[in-house]
């Protein structure tokens, strides 16, 4: 089956695949795993990662990396291979492509046979045509791939450090056999790696200087893998196939002496997961202060937004959004891991009744509140979320800049659009963002694995309760952080609904309790988006007694945060902390947007006039002293 079109096509998702299919054939014990050209890569991370499951690897034609570790691209050398930026128009057009149709079999044979960069055996060529193509109903054949598939990139990469990492814990044995005409069989020999590299690049410019760190990386990951058997033969890139008779009895010599003859014994990684070394723990808070608008009774009954059901490349994506579209400035709220769009209810209310030169739209992130869960074999990831984000201010027809307001967990996706596209943002607000984005080199194995496990274990059924008290009761105990009445009201209005038999069912999805994506994003993938951001920046952080306290006991993830928002060189940045709980864009609504107009006037970002209403402040040390 194809992907469904909204997703992408993941290397890290597909080694979870793999094992997700042994499972269903009942393979319990060690296997061996086979894989070629980009499948080798893939082939040799799902080894180093579930160790417990692979008994050997065998790659061949593979650059031993995965997602991008073959295609570095670091800026002091430039970028031989798609950005973020260009992925995304990219994928635009390959969505408008039709697959290509031939008038017979002998033509698509041919075609692919005399591919100019991995030319073919015939007999090779006709068995890759066999399973790539469907005969219409005039007689023509006509390819069934995915046009998505076309130029093989994804929404974000795993660079070398994560790669290295994850590499140098392989436990069996791998044998690589590369074509003696490839780049890949080149070590140590730059300048020949170079020549043979350009001879198959096609439109691809590589030069001495950018080709470097594909070289470097790829004799580092050789290096990682403590038992490898490297071999050399003549061919060419699907020498497997064009000339089996050569490679079989190399594989199966390898075969005899590294698993037949040795007994093998591998454990799983080690749960060295976030929540357990304190990386990403978040601060547990009570806060001393109160709401200021913490009643029921000072919400207005009139109905002050409009519910949006987009269809997203078949997502269906809901939304709300106060204020008209035909205003002047334009924002996106992106809710926080364990919320939905109703969380900007209390600043949304506010812009609609005092600005009417400003658009609010605040987004069920897929899986919560009414938006469509993801299908199982996807997971929830910002290398998704990002395009996601820019989708839904395609529906809107959002041509000019816009404002993005994102509120902790949810900042990866922001960065991430802000940073490769940064002609599409003029302002980022990034609401309590204390959660680090970024996962550390060593961690990724570990994640990778146990998301896997996690995620086979999960029960799929919504929880169910007799009484929508219960149900609330629920959503409160269960939530990582402090809910005040007025939040946990606002935030449960879309995440419970009651059945047709009476009932209560909390409709979030249930694998959204997994908390993690095969492949978080490095600190490198956050650098790179982070240094590259132009637009205005503010850094809205809740201050109270208990967060204090608890970040001088775990100082982990303050320093970690600080770090990336030190990534920021752009100057325009500014970092404003308000006496609120983390849920501060309804608790302390009116702060809160206070403080954002401000900067956002300071930093001609909007050029709203600020209601005198809101304007004012009770408190002599108030927000708007300090900006």
């Amino acid at each position: 089956d194809h992907r469904p079109a909204w997703s992408w096509y993941a290397d890290y998702d597909e080694c979870i695949l793999i094992i997700q299919a042994a499972d269903q054939l009942g393979w319990d014990e060690p296997f061996t795993i086979c894989g070629h050209s980009r499948g080798s890569n893939i082939s040799g991370v799902t080894a180093a990662v579930f160790s417990n499951r692979i008994r050997a690897a065998i790659v061949i034609e593979g650059m031993l990396g995965i997602s991008g570790c073959y295609t570095t691209s670091y800026e002091e050398v430039g970028a031989p291979f798609c950005q973020f930026s260009n992925l995304i128009k990219l994928d635009r057009v390959n969505r408008e492509r039709v697959p290509r149709v031939f008038d017979c079999l002998e033509d698509v044979i041919e075609h692919n046979r005399t591919n100019k960069f991995f030319p073919k055996a015939r007999a090779t060529a006709e068995g890759i045509a066999l399973r790539h193509i469907k005969q219409l109903s005039d007689g023509k054949y006509q390819f069934v791939h995915d046009t998505r598939t076309y130029g093989q990139m994804q929404p974000h990469y795993m660079f070398p450090p994560s790669n290295i990492a994850i590499r140098s814990e392989t436990a069996c044995p791998v044998l690589c056999i590369n074509a003696r005409n490839s780049a890949i069989a080149v070590r140590g020999d730059y300048e020949t790696f170079l020549r043979r590299l350009k001879s198959r690049s096609g439109d691809v410019e590589f030069t001495f200087e950018n080709s470097r760190p594909f070289f470097d990386d790829l004799n580092a990951t050789i290096d990682a893998i403590s038992d490898l058997t490297l071999e050399v033969v003549p061919g060419g890139h699907h020498v497997h196939s064009d000339d089996p008779a050569t490679v079989a009895p190399i594989a199966l010599k390898f075969l005899q002496e590294k698993v037949l003859e040795f007994e093998y014994v591998a454990e799983k990684p080690k749960a060295i997961r976030e929540l357990e070394i304190d990386c990403h723990d978040y601060l547990y808070l009570l806060p001393d202060i109160q709401p200021d608008n913490i009643a029921e009774k000072v919400r207005s009954n009139k109905k002050l937004h409009e519910d949006f059901s987009l269809d997203v490349l078949g997502q269906t994506v809901c939304v709300k959004r106060w204020g008209s579209n035909e205003a002047k400035h334009k924002v996106l709220a992106w809710c926080d891991d364990q919320d939905n769009a109703a969380s900007f209810d209390r600043l949304g209310e506010l812009v609609a009744t005092k600005y009417s030169d400003i658009c609010l739209i605040a987004v069920d992130r897929p899986g919560r509140g009414f938006s469509d869960h993801l299908s199982l074999e996807q997971f929830y990831d910002v290398g998704c979320e990002a395009p996601l984000l820019l989708d839904i201010a395609d529906a809107f027809h959002w041509n000019d800049p816009f404002t993005i307001i994102l509120h902790d967990r949810a900042a990866a996706a922001g960065i991430m659009v802000a940073g490769n596209l940064p002609e599409r943002i003029n302002g980022l607000i990034f609401l309590d963002y204390n959660q680090a984005v970024s996962l550390p080199e060593y961690m990724h194995r570990s994640e990778m694995y146990y998301c896997y496990e996690n995620d086979k274990e999960i029960s799929m059924q919504l929880p169910e309760f007799s009484s929508f008290k219960e149900a609330e009761e629920y959503v409160r105990t269960k939530a990582e952080r402090f809910r005040s009445p007025l939040a946990l009201s606002s935030i449960v209005s879309r995440c419970i609904k009651q059945t047709n038999s009476g009932t209560w069912i909390y409709t979030d999805d249930p694998r959204l309790k997994n908390k993690c994506s095969p492949h978080r994003p490095s600190f490198e993938t956050v650098k790179r988006a982070m240094t590259r951001i132009r637009t205005p920046v503010l850094f809205l952080n809740s201050e109270n007694d208990q967060k204090k306290a608890v970040r001088k006991e775990k100082p982990l993830q303050a320093s970690r945060c600080l770090e990336e928002k030190a990534l920021l060189t752009n100057t325009r940045s500014t970092s404003i902390s308000i006496e609120s709980s983390h849920y501060m864009h309804i608790d302390n609504a009116e702060d809160c947007l206070r403080t954002i107009l401000a900067w956002a006037r300071t930093n001609k970002v909007w050029d709203v006039e600020m209601n005198s209403a809101i304007a004012s402040t009770k408190q002599e040390n108030g927000v708007q002293s300090k900006l």
